[in-house]
């Protein structure tokens, strides 16, 4: 039976993931499906497609993690560009959007290095620039979101990883049990975890990928029908197996 589904975040392509740790690509638009190339042993638990789609996360029971490059069809290349075990299950996992300050700050670095004569950043930012020919206004360039392809992977010990965008993984931090929930504030840039007894902590979240602990509390309510969405801007809603939804 398949054990874990993953959209496509701008077309009609789903990433399914097997018991078996198989993976197949669906597209629905031209009717077709692929199978990945069997990496996975055992049963797949996360998937996770980058922002704009052009790579795919899987993680299994087992802890293996790998980081696929896919084409504008939704296939995946035959070996991952990134694999890499940790050592326990993974139950959850986010991407780190980047925040439109950091975006900015990549420009004005592209800006710089390239005014200094490093070729590939002035073939990158005139990339760019001309990406958004189109959004000028005046003398101010308008740039559009980067892509976000870093993320952040919760185990059932209770660890906190970050694949960052060079594909090196990282333990940031060990949580007060299995990691139930991971949720990514990207205009504040912060992290909020949840574990299956309870206890959530927000962490500020370093333009490296580093966390800084902000606040930990522990949730009332029945731990076995927990659920944690954000509602708003900043606004996290809770539902614990109670009659009301709390918002934090």
């Amino acid at each position: 039976p398949p054990s874990a589904l993953c959209w496509h975040p701008t077309k009609k392509i789903l990433a399914v993931g097997w018991e078996t740790g198989e993976i197949t690509i669906w597209n629905e638009q031209d009717r077709e499906s692929y199978e990945v190339q069997p990496i996975h042993k055992t049963e797949i638990t996360i998937l996770q497609w980058t922002s704009n789609g052009s790579k795919l996360l899987s993680g299994d029971s087992q802890g293996q993690i790998a980081l696929w490059r896919a084409d504008s069809r939704g296939r995946l290349q035959q070996q991952p560009v990134v694999q890499q075990g940790v050592g326990e299950q993974l139950n959850q996992v986010v991407v780190r959007t980047p925040s439109p300050t950091e975006t900015a700050n990549d420009i004005a670095s592209l800006a710089r290095d390239a005014v200094s004569g490093d070729e590939s950043a002035l073939d990158m930012f005139n990339w760019q620039k001309g990406r958004n020919q189109n959004s000028r206004m005046g003398n101010a360039l308008v740039l559009g979101p980067q892509e976000a392809v870093c993320f952040f992977i919760g185990g059932q010990n209770g660890s906190v990883y970050y694949l960052n965008d060079m594909g090196k993984i990282v333990q940031q931090f060990t949580a007060e049990g299995p990691v139930r929930k991971l949720l990514y504030y990207e205009e504040k840039n912060i992290l909020v975890t949840v574990t299956t007894n309870m206890m959530l902590t927000q962490h500020a979240v370093s333009p490296e990928g580093d966390l800084r602990e902000m606040l930990k509390v522990k949730l009332s309510g029945k731990p076995d029908h927990a659920d944690f969405i954000w509602a708003g801007k900043g606004i996290l809603a809770t539902c614990t197996g109670e009659n009301v939804i709390r918002m934090w």
